[in-house]
C-alpha cells in the first residue's frame, strides 16, 4: 500500500516544491518506487525535475477524465511524475463545476497509486478545489512553514481545515508535522520558532526537530540544473539538513 504524502502551505515561497523534490530524490536513492503529483498550476515541481508539458497531457487532463494515468505520467531520475502547468489554472472553473469535484484526484489515481511505495503531492499556495482533492487523496500532510508568527498562525488554520475537510468525508488524515524552512538561527528566529511550536502543540501537531536553513545558492542552482540537492550538492549543509528532516518525516508517516 502506497504512503501518500502532501507538502503544503497556503503561503508561497516557503519551500514546498524543494522539499517535495528532495524527498523524492532521497526515496529513489534508497530503492523506493516514487510517484510525484504536481497540483500547482505554476508547475514548479514539473520544471524542477526537468519535464516538459509541451504537447503532453497534464494533471488537468487527468482530473477532467480527458486522459488516463498512463497517458499522463512521465519518468524522471527521481521517480515518475504527473506534471502540471498553467493549463490547470485555466481549467479550474471547469473542474470546480464537476460533480464530486473533491474526489477527482482520488478516483483518477486510485489504482495507479498502488504501483508505488510513495506518492508525493506538491500543493499550490492556496486553499481551493485542487487542495481539497489532495486532502481526500493523501494519508499524510507535511506543513512546510517559515519560522514566523504570521506563517505559523496560517498553518494553525490550515491544520483545522485539513481536519474539517477529511472529517466531512468520514476519513482520518495524519498531520505528520511541521517542517521549518528558511531558519537563519538568530535569537529572534529561535524565539519566534518556539512560539510557533507552542501554537502547533495546541493543535496536537509537532514541529520536526530538524529545520532547513537559508541556503539560496545551492537550492537555486540545483533548480536551474534540474537536479536534486543530493545530486547537485551532496556534501552541502542544506543537503544534510534535508536528509535528516526527510528521515523524521518518514518516521512520522510510519507511526
Amino acid at each position: 500500500m502506497a504512503n501518500k504524502i502532501c507538502f503544503i502551505n497556503q503561503k508561497g515561497g516557503v519551500g514546498k516544491t524543494t522539499t517535495t523534490m528532495q524527498t523524492a530524490a532521497y526515496l529513489t536513492k534508497n530503492g523506493k518506487r516514487v510517484l510525484m503529483v504536481d497540483m500547482d498550476p505554476q508547475g514548479n515541481l514539473t520544471s524542477y525535475v526537468g519535464v516538459s508539458t509541451e504537447d503532453r497531457n497534464t494533471v488537468a487532463e487527468l482530473l477532467l477524465g480527458e486522459a488516463g494515468f498512463e497517458e499522463t505520467v512521465q519518468s524522471t531520475p527521481y521517480g515518475d511524475i504527473v506534471p502540471s502547468d498553467e493549463v490547470l489554472g485555466f481549467k479550474e472553473m471547469i473542474i470546480t463545476g464537476k460533480v464530486g469535484r473533491e474526489l477527482l484526484l482520488s478516483k483518477a489515481l486510485k489504482a495507479a497509486a498502488e504501483q508505488y511505495d510513495y506518492v508525493l503531492v506538491d500543493c499550490p499556495p492556496a486553499i481551493n478545489t485542487f487542495v481539497y482533492n489532495v486532502f481526500l487523496f493523501v494519508d499524510n500532510v507535511v506543513i512546510v512553514s517559515e519560522p514566523g508568527v504570521f506563517s505559523a498562525q496560517g498553518s494553525g488554520k490550515l491544520i483545522e481545515t485539513v481536519r474539517e475537510t477529511t472529517g466531512a468525508y468520514d476519513r482520518k488524515i495524519n498531520v505528520a508535522g511541521v517542517l521549518f524552512t528558511k531558519n537563519n538561527n538568530t535569537k529572534l528566529a529561535d524565539t519566534v520558532k518556539a512560539s510557533a511550536e507552542a501554537l502547533f502543540e495546541r493543535h496536537g501537531v509537532k514541529a520536526f526537530r530538524t529545520s532547513i536553513g537559508t541556503f539560496p545558492a545551492p537550492i537555486g542552482e540545483s533548480q536551474m540544473a534540474c537536479q536534486s540537492l543530493f545530486d547537485y550538492a551532496p556534501k552541502s549543509k542544506v543537503t544534510q539538513q534535508y536528509a535528516a528532516a526527510i528521515e523524521e518525516i518518514l518516521e512520522a508517516v510510519k507511526q
